[in-house]
């Protein structure tokens, strides 16, 4: 027991010092911003980003002397890019691929769960979906760079005929516009979206999910700040369910608000 202590105390004190380096001094996240109540563009800052992501990176570091930076980087293809390009060191993102493990530490486990959900528009409810195969010779539209896992990525490939656009907001246009059969997208920011737009008459979604997957905080491949990781990982896996949904329904609130005010100000 004291030889285990010993050596938890020392790993404690290498990760202290790596942390006190300037690089893990600073954490510049980025995400999605057009994915709320997760993540989204702050009204009044063109550079930042909030959502209960952030706040639940905040609370994890707030005993720590870490810099937390939101960064907005464009929409969500540019996001990730930023993370290739070395601009952002963290990304809160939706789906553990093969691919993006390549420059992607990903920490378990999970901050949320989102599940890849058809949505089509109510006056076609004699559709009655079944299965993949009912999107045969339909066609979809999706958001460019969001995935739903390697298998249903491959499928989508290799067989469906899905239009990508820059974010949500646009994939749920179209399909109300009646320029695409269907839209594949995450359920929770797409319902976001429809309630903001005021389409909840028009569209509809399949309640059998296409896919589940976690949503990640992920540390760039090229970041060696083990500090991070740990620290995250304790936040999460003490956080309980409740304080998840507390998390979860403020950051809806002040979402409303801000959309509330910005109608006011553009009536």
């Amino acid at each position: 027991m004291k030889r285990y202590s010993l050596r938890f105390g020392i790993l404690l004190i290498l990760l202290s010092f790596r942390c006190a380096s300037a690089p893990c001094q600073h954490i510049i996240v980025t995400g999605d911003p057009n994915y709320a109540p997760l993540t989204w563009q702050r009204n009044d800052s063109k550079v930042r980003l909030k959502g209960f992501g952030v706040r639940m990176l905040e609370d994890a570091f707030k005993n720590q002397r870490v810099k937390i930076t939101p960064s907005f980087e464009g929409n969500w293809s540019r996001a990730l890019d930023s993370i290739k390009r070395g601009v952002t060191n963290m990304i809160i993102v939706p789906y553990k691929t093969l691919d993006r493990s390549k420059h992607l530490q990903f920490i378990e486990p999970p901050l949320a769960l989102t599940q890849m959900t058809l949505f089509y528009r109510r006056q076609e409810n004699a559709w009655n979906y079944q299965g993949l195969k009912d999107l045969f010779g339909k066609v979809g539209v999706g958001v460019r760079g969001h995935s739903g896992g390697d298998k249903f990525d491959a499928f989508e490939q290799e067989k469906m005929d899905v239009k990508k656009v820059s974010s949500i907001d646009q994939a749920v246009l179209m399909l109300a516009k009646n320029r695409v059969d269907y839209a594949v997208l995450d359920l929770v920011p797409a319902l976001v979206q429809i309630d903001r737009l005021n389409l909840q008459t028009k569209l509809v979604y399949v309640h059998t999910p296409l896919n589940r997957e976690g949503i990640y905080f992920a540390v760039s491949a090229k970041v060696d700040c083990p500090i991070w990781t740990a620290t995250i990982k304790q936040y999460l896996e003490n956080l309980t369910e409740a304080q998840k949904l507390t998390l979860i329904r403020d950051a809806l609130i002040e979402w409303r608000q801000e959309l509330a005010a910005g109608n006011k100000q553009h009536p």
